[in-house]
């Protein structure tokens, strides 16, 4: 379970070296067919004729799994399947939570035209989120949503795919290791780890990045909504992410294309946070 741009692309290929041709490894197989804009509010028969295809794969991986198949998925859009996932196949199944810094992941988001007019496609027509989507954590944010940044828009992604996550977990539905897409990808130990949970041979230590998708911007990246960024900052609090990893990141953050280090670090706001000024303004009176 992962937000996308958390390098899963590059996890597909370790899992396939590591485990060669006894296992099936597939990165997003169907896109965004599983449809979490009609699923957020759960998987049944009230939404069954929009999920044919989705419906489809399912049932095809649960009888092949049943039947002692290995079989392994990444990628994002299926978050919204987990429960039916778990109650279909019980014991056989099992997942990994892949957490990232929301600031890198949302500035990811906004090099990738997420809420913009000029993308259209099966990803924001049925994964990208918002407000008014049935059965999101946060409704709320549609009073605001017309005044919102790209980046504000992208944090609010970040903010409902991890919020499930949490559900999940309340309900007792728990993966196998959460574990930091910093770390994963940073250290041969904590990979070796993971797949030693996993009852996985060991994976290679050298890794090849793979971003089929890497892209800059030049658009500036804002932050203007306290009421996003509060609860983003305390889930991924929650997460492990310290509240100067956060600050660092969105004083540091470049996206813009070309890169040139040291020379155009983008500043995601000046020197305050939302709502800043405001409670400072407050505070003199």
């Amino acid at each position: 379970m992962s937000t996308g741009r958390c390098g899963t692309q590059s996890l597909t290929k370790i899992v396939k070296d590591s485990l060669g041709d006894s296992a099936t490894v597939t990165h997003e197989p169907i896109g965004a067919l599983y449809k979490p804009k009609y699923t957020m509010a759960g998987v049944g028969m009230e939404n069954a004729m929009v999920l044919e295809a989705a419906m489809r794969h399912f049932e095809a991986v649960v009888s092949s799994v049943s039947g002692g198949m290995e079989y392994v998925e990444t990628g994002w859009p299926s978050f919204t399947w987990y429960e039916k996932w778990s109650s279909s196949l019980g014991d056989k199944w099992r997942f990994i939570y892949l957490t990232r810094n929301p600031v890198h992941v949302a500035a990811s988001f906004v090099t990738h035209g997420y809420y913009t007019r000029e993308r259209s496609d099966e990803y924001t027509d049925f994964a990208i989120l918002q407000p008014t989507d049935p059965g999101v954590s946060f409704p709320e944010i549609a009073a605001e949503w017309d005044t919102l940044t790209l980046f504000d828009k992208c944090l609010y992604q970040w903010l409902e795919i991890n919020t499930r996550a949490f559900q999940l977990m309340a309900r007792g539905i728990l993966p196998v290791s959460a574990i930091r897409f910093e770390e994963l990808f940073a250290s041969d130990a904590a990979r070796r780890e993971l797949f030693g949970k996993l009852d996985w041979p060991t994976p290679p230590r050298v890794i090849d990045g793979i971003d089929k998708f890497h892209f800059g911007t030049d658009r500036r990246l804002r932050l203007t909504s306290h009421r996003i960024w509060e609860r983003v900052e305390k889930l991924a609090g929650d997460m492990g992410y310290s509240r100067q990893e956060l600050l660092s990141a969105l004083q540091t953050t470049d996206y813009r294309q070309p890169r040139i280090p040291g020379k155009n670090v983008t500043k995601l706001w000046g020197n305050s946070l939302p709502g800043d000024k405001a409670r400072k303004a407050k505070g003199s009176r």
